[in-house]
């Protein structure tokens, strides 16, 4: 026995496209931001990106970035 679904869509009105787009395009600034954060090891461009201790940045670039901070004092 097949199963059939049915969606009700109503028209998309002018205001819930542009609600529509506006949500799309401060998601795709986010992941940009989220990117450029997770490519880069500078540690006062993640505090002020997430509002995050000096302490936790360190954290995060030492997991991310083991490369680039295996001469670092611990």
């Amino acid at each position: 026995m097949a199963t059939r679904t049915v969606i009700n869509t109503a028209p998309i009105t002018w205001p819930s496209f542009v609600e529509a787009t506006d949500r799309l395009r401060e998601a795709t600034a986010a992941l940009a931001q989220l990117n450029d954060a997770s490519e880069s090891a500078d540690r006062l461009r993640l505090i002020r990106l997430f509002g995050i201790t000096e302490q936790t940045a360190m954290r995060y670039i030492t997991a991310a970035h083991l490369e680039r901070t295996d001469k670092l004092p611990r």
